[in-house]
């Protein structure tokens, strides 16, 4: 009846002080998407193994970010951020980046359009562009990708986010695409194809693999 307050049995009290508990729980979860990751990946066995340096998963742009993370815009490098490697988390799927040299902020030295995430690494003098991505440091965190199982689009560096060996790659698409580069300077190419089935390659630690359109399962996993 209207206005009229309704008495609950102590068992339905029970229930919703549970329910409201498990709701807490989840939006915790939901807000610690940052797992700390005390281990790296054995380059010869693909197995975790302990090591010194603890290091981070970090999922897409949209989720919860560490502090300091940088966003959108123009850096030189050496005056704004430091030199090294950094790891790109797109925004969306045409996330951009530009590397240029130090003698022209316009000029290209380097670029890509990537729809996951990528890595870059960057020298004093020069200037990072970032357009819909932001960007963590790469010696301290790895893509949450990595660990999934098979992996899929993005970039990976090999003997930390993923093992050295021999890989087999599924298509997704009829142009699916993988690249090979010996570093994360955009600038050399150690092997690529665009394929519509299935094929197999090797990387070694120290390289950096790119997916596009298609998985990868590791020979022997």
């Amino acid at each position: 009846m209207r206005g009229q307050k309704i008495k609950l049995p102590d068992w339905a009290k029970i229930i919703m002080v549970f329910v409201v508990l498990l709701g807490v729980a989840g939006g915790i979860g939901g807000v610690l998407r940052l797992a700390a990751k005390a281990e790296t990946v054995s380059t010869t066995t693909g197995a975790s193994t302990a090591a010194a340096v603890t290091t981070q998963e970090v999922a897409e742009a949209s989720e919860t970010l560490p502090d300091g993370y940088m966003t959108e815009g123009t850096y030189k490098v050496g005056t704004d951020i430091p030199a090294g490697i950094y790891l790109l988390l797109a925004e969306s799927n045409t996330a951009y980046f530009k590397i240029s040299p130090a003698s022209d902020p316009n000029d290209i030295q380097a670029n890509d359009i990537f729809p996951t995430f990528s890595y870059v690494t960057v020298k004093n003098g020069e200037y990072l562009t970032l357009v819909s991505c932001h960007a963590v440091d790469g010696n301290e965190y790895t893509p949450k990708a990595a660990s999934k199982f098979p992996i899929g689009d993005g970039m990976y560096n090999v003997g930390r986010d993923i093992a050295a060996g021999e890989y087999l790659l599924t298509a997704t698409s009829a142009n699916a695409y993988y690249k090979i580069s010996p570093d994360a300077r955009h600038d050399e190419i150690y092997a690529n194809d665009i394929f519509s089935s299935n094929t197999y390659i090797r990387v070694s630690k120290g390289q950096f693999l790119t997916l596009t359109d298609c998985t990868a399962v590791r020979n022997g996993d």
